[in-house]
């Protein structure tokens, strides 16, 4: 901790934070209740650099401790209570969750998902964003995008805008990428459900003018 707060307290790079997380959680793997230990007062100080820090080397324990992980992720997230932890954990370690680790911690998701904390809620559409940024249109991972999709299912109605950014975000993302899936997904729940005009026009960022028009039409006429 000696070592790092000066880091943490100086104007640092994201990308050196991230470097730091990795090689921590590298090394931490021998170790893991100390490490676990070293994160919540990691956590306790409260800094941005912080929190990525923890987030990148979340990421070494997912192969061995992804209850604990998730677990630890949440805790931090609730306690931070601001949308840049809330998307630290998304974009990193849950993101990285997402495209390596999905067959082991869709259940978990699942459990974020069901969570009355809106921040642990809004970091799976989140994770979302950053599988869909980096598995670009790859037809292997349809199956996934598609189920995922799913996953968000019950975000989708949510009324709270906390819940608009983070979940738009990850629909908007996956429109890019997958917009094939993100087309036929939203005229489904555009038919069964009220869907917030936030969360539309995120959604349709992305899309063809044609498909644009046809999803904008759906939800005036409902």
């Amino acid at each position: 901790m000696d070592e790092l707060l000066p880091v943490l307290n100086e104007k640092t790079s994201f990308q050196m934070f991230d470097a730091i997380g990795s090689e921590i959680g590298k090394r931490a793997l021998s170790y893991k209740s100390k490490y676990f230990e070293f994160f919540d007062l990691l956590s306790n100080k409260k800094l941005m650099g912080g929190y990525v820090v923890i987030a990148q080397a979340l990421i070494s324990f997912l192969q061995d401790d992804c209850e604990k992980c998730f677990e630890k992720a949440k805790e931090y997230m609730i306690e931070g209570d601001e949308w840049y932890v809330c998307d630290t954990f998304g974009e990193r370690f849950l993101g990285y969750a997402m495209i390596d680790h999905y067959d082991k911690t869709r259940s978990l998701f699942q459990k974020f998902i069901q969570d009355d904390n809106y921040w642990v809620k809004r970091s799976v559409g989140v994770a979302a964003h950053f599988f869909a940024k980096r598995c670009i249109d790859d037809k292997k991972d349809d199956k996934k995008a598609a189920d995922i999709l799913e996953l968000l299912t019950p975000l989708i109605k949510e009324r709270d805008i906390r819940f608009h950014k983070g979940i738009g975000w990850g629909l908007k993302t996956l429109g890019r990428y997958y917009p094939h899936l993100l087309v036929t997904y939203m005229k489904k729940q555009i038919s069964e459900k009220r869907i917030s005009a936030v969360i539309i026009r995120k959604c349709i960022t992305y899309l063809d003018d044609v498909s644009k028009n046809e999803i904008s039409q759906l939800y005036q006429r409902k």
